[in-house]
C-alpha cells in the first residue's frame, strides 16, 4: 500500500467508518458500494484530500468515478499533483523568459 493510499483508508476508517473501524480498506476496496460514502462524506474526502496534499480539485475531477475506490481516489490525487506540477513549472518558465525579454528590451 503506498503512501496516499495508506493516508486516504486512514482518513475514512476515521470519518466514515465510526461505527466499524475494524473494517478492513485496501485500495480495491469500493467506496461507493461497498463502504456507501455519501454525498457529504464525498465532499468532506474532498476537503480532507486538499488540505492534505496541498492541491485544488477541479470541478471536472468531481465525478463519480473519481469516488468509486480508493485506487481511483490516489489516482485523481496523483494526476491533480501532477497538473499542478506541470502548471507551475511552465509558469515559471513563462515568467523565466518574460522578465529576460524585459530585461534585454532595458539593456
Amino acid at each position: 500500500m503506498n503512501n496516499e493510499t495508506a493516508v486516504i483508508c486512514n482518513w475514512i476508517r476515521n470519518n466514515c467508518l465510526q461505527d466499524s473501524p475494524a473494517t478492513q480498506l485496501s485500495g480495491g476496496t469500493l467506496l461507493l458500494e461497498e463502504i456507501g460514502l455519501d454525498s457529504l462524506e464525498i465532499v468532506r474526502l474532498v476537503n480532507f484530500l486538499e488540505d492534505e496534499f496541498n492541491i485544488s480539485v477541479d470541478v471536472e475531477e468531481l465525478v463519480p468515478e473519481n469516488f468509486e475506490s480508493v485506487d481511483r481516489v490516489v489516482a485523481m490525487v496523483q494526476r491533480v499533483l501532477s497538473r499542478q506540477l506541470d502548471e507551475s513549472t511552465s509558469g515559471g518558465d513563462q515568467r523565466t523568459d518574460e522578465t529576460h525579454q524585459s530585461e534585454a528590451a532595458l539593456a
